[in-house]
């Protein structure tokens, strides 16, 4: 309870598969101005957390094929990861675990650069995520080396709001909202998103099919206003 963390540098191990720093059950905490580089699973993760802020911190390089991430928040609640910079990982930030439902996750105005796959995601076991006022770049002619074919939001929990979002050069989808696959019902408020240059699928994708249920068709509540493609 009550853990700081400021102006700290973390230099993480590209090879050994754990997280920089990893917290569980910890609550009411402020990560600030923080730099982390260099990890092989993630540079940040919280477990069974609660009233947490990520604020202002730079996350630079993570190596795993498949599990390479910013921000790692499984079965925690109350997490806002703002105006920090997530450059070279599979996503940014990234929800989702089997140990319980994460809840009122917030992840605004912060940048996404070279994500191998979302810069945003979200699977299942999320119940109420806000993505909001983040710029997200990819990197569709792979100009730096670097592979970033990659969707800009990927979204799988029950109810989100994605707004304000700029997403530059994305690989693939834009913005990409699933069907829950443990539960009928993905609700979805897309608005004022501007998605310039997706390579190859389309600017917002909302798939209405539950692929672990039978071809079940999602019923869910969708509102896409105002975004400019």
């Amino acid at each position: 309870t009550n853990i700081p963390l400021d102006n700290v540098s973390l230099l993480g191990d590209i090879i050994t598969p754990y997280a920089t720093a990893l917290f569980t059950g910890v609550t009411h905490s402020n990560f600030t101005n923080c730099y982390f580089n260099h990890t092989y699973y993630a540079h940040l993760r919280f477990t069974a957390c609660d009233g947490i802020s990520v604020d202002g911190c730079v996350f630079t390089d993570a190596t795993a094929t498949g599990t390479a991430y910013g921000v790692a928040v499984i079965s925690t609640k109350n997490i806002k990861i703002s105006n920090s910079s997530f450059k070279k990982m599979r996503h940014g930030v990234t929800v989702g675990g089997s140990q319980g439902l994460s809840d009122n996750v917030v992840v605004d105005g912060n940048t996404f650069e070279l994500q191998i796959d979302a810069g945003v995601d979200s699977h299942s076991a999320c119940l109420n995520m806000t993505i909001s006022n983040n710029t997200i770049i990819g990197d569709n002619n792979s100009v730096s080396g670097y592979t970033g074919n990659a969707d800009g939001i990927t979204y799988q929990g029950l109810h989100c709001v994605i707004t304000g979002n700029t997403l530059m050069h994305t690989g693939d989808i834009g913005i990409y909202v699933q069907p829950n696959n443990y539960q009928d019902g993905t609700s979805a408020t897309i608005s004022g998103n501007r998605i310039e240059k997706p390579t190859v699928g389309p600017g917002i994708y909302l798939q209405l099919m539950n692929a672990k249920s039978s071809g079940a068709i999602n019923h869910g509540m969708f509102a896409v206003t105002g975004n400019n493609i």
